[in-house]
């Protein structure tokens, strides 16, 4: 799994704890909030017919999308937030803990439509690492998929494809308010059944 960012969440401390997958231990900066960008997914070069010049003459070429009818528009835009959310009923009581998710998505196309109505799925990958699980020991990663309504569907616009929630009501336990762990996001992507059409940008 690509490790994009790191939280840490416990019944003391609630934060965000973001890193790159080179940093050490000792790097790690806490935050509230991770916000992230989308762009189109494309896929992987074949053949590179398209040498740069000197000094950066290295093959490239222009990739491919990866969904063959859902895109961006010309002012089309997407944005995936996840926040820390905890509330302290009473005192001595263990916060409840959870994370929002926010997902707006602008000028989203089907076939070079504004997309009228229907779904697409913010896939968001998740590992829990906790107090004695190191590596291959540690639960693998699952991804959490958030659906996510467009146009009609949520009473947007055409075009657009939006909506705000919560970890535990995309599924129900995911995060438990009483424990602490460390967990790793990979790469965020929004797919249409199998096809990958937007994924966070680097």
């Amino acid at each position: 799994m690509s490790l994009v960012a790191r939280y840490l969440f416990d019944v003391a401390l609630i934060a965000f704890v973001t890193t790159s997958a080179l940093a050490a231990p000792g790097d790690l900066t806490r935050a509230k909030l991770l916000d992230l960008r989308l762009v189109g997914g494309q896929a992987t070069c074949s053949t590179a017919a398209l040498p740069h010049a000197a000094p950066m003459a290295l093959p490239s070429c222009v990739p491919s999308p990866l969904s063959a009818t859902k895109s961006f528009g010309p002012v089309g835009r997407g944005r995936v937030r996840l926040r820390v959310s905890s509330n302290t009923a009473a005192e001595g009581v263990p916060p409840t803990l959870d994370f929002k998710v926010a997902v707006d998505m602008r000028d989203v196309r089907d076939r070079g439509t504004p997309i009228a109505s229907g779904f697409l799925t913010v896939s968001i990958p998740v590992q829990a690492i906790g107090p004695g699980c190191s590596g291959a020991s540690c639960p693998s990663a699952v991804r959490l998929p958030v659906s996510v309504p467009c146009g009609a569907s949520g009473g947007w616009p055409p075009g657009q494809c939006r909506i705000r929630t919560l970890f535990n009501a995309t599924v129900p336990g995911v995060v438990v308010g009483a424990s602490g762990a460390n967990v790793e996001v990979g790469q965020v992507q929004v797919v249409d059944g199998p096809d990958v059409v937007f994924v966070q940008a680097p």
